[in-house]
């Protein structure tokens, strides 16, 4: 199930107080580029299990996955293999300064 797309920074601080997230400060949830999909069990969302088809799927639309963060290859410290998002990690400064955002034709593996 689709969890959580838009995020606001009051959400994102009380997931960190929660401890539900290890990021202060709210990210590509902001502008409405990320999404965390999540289990649906008996109704009710998990976050509990393999993620990794949701990673394959991610890539094949052109999403970055936070399994991978879009770069397999290299170990990451920080893994959310729930979320997705349509801006590659090289791009995330310029959007948080809203000096960029993507058109429709961006394809986020093309700024790994």
């Amino acid at each position: 199930m689709v969890f959580e797309t838009f995020r606001s920074q009051a959400r994102q601080q009380l997931l960190f107080q929660q401890g539900a997230t290890k990021l202060q400060k709210v990210g590509v949830h902001n502008f409405g580029l990320a999404c965390d999909i999540v289990k649906s069990i008996n109704g009710d969302p998990s976050w509990k299990g393999d993620f990794s088809l949701l990673g394959e799927l991610a890539h094949s639309y052109g999403l970055i996955w936070g399994g991978d963060w879009g770069n397999s290859n290299v170990p990451h410290s920080f893994i959310d293999s729930v979320h997705v998002q349509r801006c590659s990690i090289a791009r995330q400064a310029s959007l948080f300064t809203q000096q960029w955002y993507p058109d429709k034709n961006y394809n986020p593996y093309d700024d790994l």
